[in-house]
């Protein structure tokens, strides 16, 4: 009876103690972080969230997350330039730059600051991502787009073939491209991408639109 009596209690002891939460580690978070696996859920959760379009959800979610994490911190600066949030995006994109974001922290500026038509100031940060991460498509595009903006169209049409090098399926380079090239004139090379993608008449209308409507900056020194 005393042998059967430890037997019982032993295991309920180890079926009243709390066990530990575990490290994810197939799975780590920005600049190698390491979560919780009640902290990891929170973050996928909130990811999707984000990738659901859910903006203020995602924000809502990561408002219940105890500590400062990179992975964190970024998650909120890309849902807050979602919002038009600026203030506050401009702070979680800044506390960035010193980590091993930095690249997508001055994207982020580069994007916030032309949402905000300051536009000098948008191409210092644009060209400093594209320094810190040369190989990123979407940078590449961006900052392809903000030399259409100044009508530097050579450099710009260098820009967005890069970034379909990197990755030919990104649809934003090769709209894009194509704006630059009719822009610049040479409609047959134009002509070639709009096969090479299949866009059909809609989409082909809606670039047909963009190139009446893109107006490049003139002066930049008296943008905001």
């Amino acid at each position: 009876m005393r042998r059967l009596f430890v037997i019982f209690t032993l295991v309920l002891g180890a079926c009243t103690s709390a066990p530990k939460e575990t490290q994810y580690t197939q799975a780590p978070g920005l600049c190698g972080e390491k979560f919780s696996q009640s902290t990891g859920m929170q973050l996928s959760m909130a990811q999707q969230a984000f990738a659901n379009q859910n903006y203020y959800s995602a924000l809502a979610m990561l408002q219940k997350i105890e500590g400062s994490y990179i992975t964190k911190t970024a998650l909120e600066a890309k849902a807050l330039l979602k919002t038009n949030q600026w203030d506050e995006a401009n702070k979680k994109y800044t506390s960035l730059l010193n980590s091993c974001m930095k690249g997508q922290a001055a994207h982020g500026l580069g994007l916030l600051t032309a949402y905000q038509k300051k536009y000098k100031e948008s191409g210092h940060w644009l060209r400093f991502a594209v320094d810190m991460e040369p190989a990123n498509s979407d940078i590449r595009n961006d900052y392809g787009f903000y030399m259409l903006l100044i009508d530097e169209v050579d450099v710009a049409k260098k820009e967005f073939l890069t970034a379909l090098e990197l990755n030919p399926n990104n649809q934003k380079a090769a709209k894009n491209l194509w704006l630059a090239l009719a822009r610049g004139q040479d409609l047959k090379a134009a002509e070639s991408l709009t096969r090479r993608y299949g866009w059909d008449q809609v989409e082909s209308q809606k670039l047909a639109n963009a190139l009446n409507t893109f107006n490049p900056i003139k002066n930049l020194e008296t943008s905001k």
